[in-house]
């Protein structure tokens, strides 16, 4: 019985402590402030990215690995109107006083790696390859408007020919027409 007793109780501290270790994202975000110091040599980091808002789908699925002391970025991407959008490899190639960067944009959420609130929901979820996965969330439509507009922003540094990282154009009013609106009479029967 006690022979019983000892096993369960060092299966449960084996149990116990491999759970803790697994969950002890510390080391993993301390280390996401620079990909090409975090990454070994053909080490990757994979990232699910979901931006979908009410009935709007974007969701990602980005790769960066290092090759030749080198971070490379490819992925694809299935939105509304983009059904499997290939990215193709591309040198992740950031500035080292530049903040428009994904290092950047996690550890601003890393106070949010965890479900604080019913309406939270994620918006990456990080996996690297000894098994950590970390899942940073957002707090309601502005927050993730705002992040979305920064993810933009550097996707659009990556890839500039893609046309879902092209911004919108904001068309200007016209400077010769004095008139915002032409004059009209409702005629009312």
């Amino acid at each position: 019985m006690k022979s019983a007793v000892g096993i369960f109780f060092i299966l449960f501290l084996l149990f116990f402590y491999s759970g803790k270790a697994q969950n002890d994202n510390s080391g993993f975000l301390d280390n996401l402030t620079s990909f090409d110091k975090f990454l070994s040599e053909n080490d990757s980091l994979k990232v699910i990215v979901d931006m979908s808002i009410c009935t709007g789908t974007h969701q990602e699925k980005l790769v960066f690995t290092k090759q030749n002391d080198t971070v490379f970025i490819q992925g694809n991407v299935h939105a509304d109107y983009y059904e499997n959008l290939v990215l193709k490899k591309n040198p992740y190639l950031i500035l080292e006083k530049d903040t428009l960067n994904f290092e950047n944009l996690f550890l601003k959420r890393i106070d949010k790696n965890i479900e604080k609130r019913k309406t939270s929901s994620f918006i990456y979820e990080i996996y690297n390859t000894k098994g950590d996965t970390l899942r940073l969330f957002c707090d309601g439509l502005i927050d993730m408007i705002g992040i979305s507009i920064h993810h933009f922003n550097i996707m659009n540094r990556l890839y500039p020919n893609e046309e879902i990282y092209i911004p919108d154009e904001i068309l200007q009013k016209p400077e010769d027409n004095e008139e915002e609106f032409p004059e009209f009479e409702l005629e009312i029967k």
